[in-house]
């Protein structure tokens, strides 16, 4: 009896943890540029450019991203607050470590905004919950004008 309440028990925290994991449709994080720069010897610097809701901006903004062929994810976390640029939101920049991407691979990327009750993952764009974004030093991404307007 006492093993079938611990896997009860672990079964309702798994349960509890993926209803945290939501999906973005209401533009409270919002991916407006990303770009492979300076690329040197098959590294490049990752440029993230992230607009968040004013009333969400104490959250904190996190990117998981993955370069093709890579065995792992890698969280970005270096956001910095740049101040309002656009009127409700609250921009951050950030600029990955070069360690991490490779110029040869499409690198796939998608912001979150980190909170006390679950990370919400930007599918403002991308509806398809499996959807990511994906760069390449050749190929940035940048918002259309209309998204999250």
């Amino acid at each position: 009896m006492k093993h079938l309440l611990v896997i009860a028990l672990l079964s309702f925290s798994n349960f509890a943890f993926a209803l945290q994991e939501q999906a973005d449709r209401n533009c409270l994080i919002v991916l407006r540029e990303a770009a492979l720069k300076n690329c040197v010897n098959g590294r490049c610097t990752m440029q993230i450019t992230v607009d968040v809701k004013e009333d969400w901006a104490r959250y904190t903004p996190y990117m998981l991203f993955k370069t093709q062929g890579a065995p792992e994810n890698h969280i970005l976390s270096d956001f910095g607050a740049v101040g309002v640029v656009k009127p409700g939101y609250v921009r951050f920049v950030s600029l990955s470590p070069t360690r991490f991407v490779t110029a040869m691979a499409p690198t796939e990327i998608i912001p979150y905004l980190y909170t006390s009750f679950g990370n919400y993952y930007d599918h403002n764009v991308n509806q398809d919950l499996f959807s990511n974004y994906v760069i390449t030093p050749d190929v940035p991404y940048l918002a259309s004008q209309s998204v999250c307007n």
